[in-house]
């Protein structure tokens, strides 16, 4: 009724948000309140609840008066925010999705099951990413007994929803965190960005319909493993070269890299990768990189929804890859090789120590050129920290070396003399592994014409 107190609720349960003001009007099922917007986003999907005002406070910068109310029960819902008010239907349930978590700390002896109803779900200021990190936070806040303490922990996510056609689908993910100020805070940020990466995708209209912590564990002690140096060779270059160096192969090489790692307060340790180039690859530059985990922070921004979607095409492909990126606890050692040499480039002789820089055609590369990724993951009961990484050079067994070379030929004898001068002309082709060349010499009788000689590189 008008005069009477009214809530609009964006979420209960764990993570509880909702603002209270008063009804204005009122027609049948229809109820506008509030005398002023909101978040000012036209339609909402929001729960309209009754309220109880325990108390009013003066604002003495008289600016506003504010409530200090309880919640109600639920009247309705609410379905549009504009600047006259907030519009609501009565007797509608409003649709919520149900978050979930079940979060222990051992240390301390402490569980929880924790539920969280998100009414508001698509909102910029207020999505279902947040309130589910929201929710999360509160519940590890809750059994670690502080909001700031130092740890590790481990949390698996699973979320269910429907696509645009109807059919449902399932994302799930798992990781751990370390940090050395609050371990709750660290816990949580990615769930939110996972969450609303699906919700917010460019490529088709979904509905999320439900979000589940299956698991959250927290642990005082600190669960790192550092890498503190790699070595790398290869099959045609055994020698090793160490981190950050530079690094030559040849098609069909095995890149051996030792990992030299070092638990916190444990011993070191050494993991051996070995890596295979193709043996179809033409040439060309690339990198070996080792790290733990993810290089980049994963993070959506909704204001550009393709900030993390990368190479990503599709709504299966972003499935994929949100399920498939490197965790935490992983230690990856990865090889990205470009084909780079071209007919019409020669190669240099001992490679040039650096990689071209962008699709410089007079260096080989083109704008589609292409992308060889060879990649091995090994996985840990701790976070994986530090990275590094190697260029490297491949240089074909027989590069493929293009081109016409012109010379004259002259020697010291004269015409007649008994031995043919030697003066004239080659002309020399080069054509991938072969080195062809046609000879005249001036006063033979028959000149040398056609020898064909297989060369490496000239």
């Amino acid at each position: 009724m008008p005069g009477e107190s009214l809530s609009a609720v964006l979420s209960e349960g764990d993570a509880f948000a909702f603002g209270t003001g008063t009804a204005t009007y009122c027609d049948g099922a229809t109820v506008v309140g509030w005398g002023h917007p909101f978040f000012w986003t036209g339609t909402i999907t929001m729960s309209m609840n009754e309220a109880d005002v325990v108390t009013v406070i003066e604002d003495t910068s008289g600016f506003f008066n504010f409530k200090i109310a309880t919640l109600g029960e639920p009247a309705g819902r609410l379905d549009f925010d504009g600047n006259a008010g907030i519009r609501g239907i009565s007797g509608q349930a409003a649709p919520s999705v149900p978050i979930t978590s079940s979060v222990e700390f051992a240390g301390h002896g402490a569980t929880r099951q924790g539920t969280t109803n998100a009414f508001v779900t698509k909102d910029i200021f207020f999505s279902l990413g947040w309130t589910s990190a929201w929710h999360l936070l509160t519940n590890l806040d809750y059994v670690s007994g502080t909001g700031f303490r130092p740890g590790s922990s481990l949390v698996e996510w699973t979320v269910n929803g429907t696509r645009q056609d109807g059919t449902p689908f399932t994302a799930s993910f798992d990781n751990r965190y370390w940090d050395s100020f609050s371990i709750t805070d660290a816990s949580v940020f990615e769930l939110a960005g996972f969450v609303d990466q699906l919700l917010f995708n460019p490529f088709e209209r979904v509905t999320v319909d439900s979000v589940d912590v299956g698991r959250a564990e927290l642990f005082t002690d600190r669960r790192t493993i550092d890498i503190t140096k790699t070595q790398a060779s290869t099959t045609s270059n055994p020698d090793p070269v160490s981190d950050f160096g530079f690094l030559r192969a040849m098609p069909g090489d095995t890149v051996t890299v030792d990992v030299t790692l070092r638990a916190f307060a444990g011993e070191e340790s050494v993991e051996t990768f070995e890596l295979q180039i193709p043996e179809d690859f033409v040439g060309g530059y690339g990198s070996l990189s080792i790290h733990g985990g993810r290089l980049d922070e994963f993070y959506y921004d909704p204001y550009n929804p393709e900030s993390a979607t990368g190479e990503v095409q599709n709504f299966d492909d972003l499935l994929d890859e949100l399920q498939g990126r490197d965790h935490n606890y992983d230690l990856v050692a990865e090889l990205t090789l470009f084909e780079s040499y071209a007919e019409g480039v020669a190669i240099p002789q001992n490679g040039t120590g650096e990689p071209p820089v962008g699709p410089v055609s007079s260096n080989g590369f083109s704008g589609d050129q292409n992308i060889v990724r060879v990649k091995e993951v090994r996985e840990f009961d701790k976070v994986v920290r530090g990275d590094r990484f190697l260029d490297l050079e491949v240089l074909p067994e027989s590069p493929p070396v293009f081109g016409t070379l012109f010379a004259d030929l002259s020697g010291d004898n004269e015409v007649g003399g008994g031995d043919p001068d030697g003066t004239g002309t080659a002309e020399l082709n080069f054509e991938g592994d072969q080195l062809m060349f046609d000879i005249t010499l001036e006063a033979v009788a028959e000149p040398i014409i056609g020898a064909h000689i297989h060369t490496g590189i000239a």
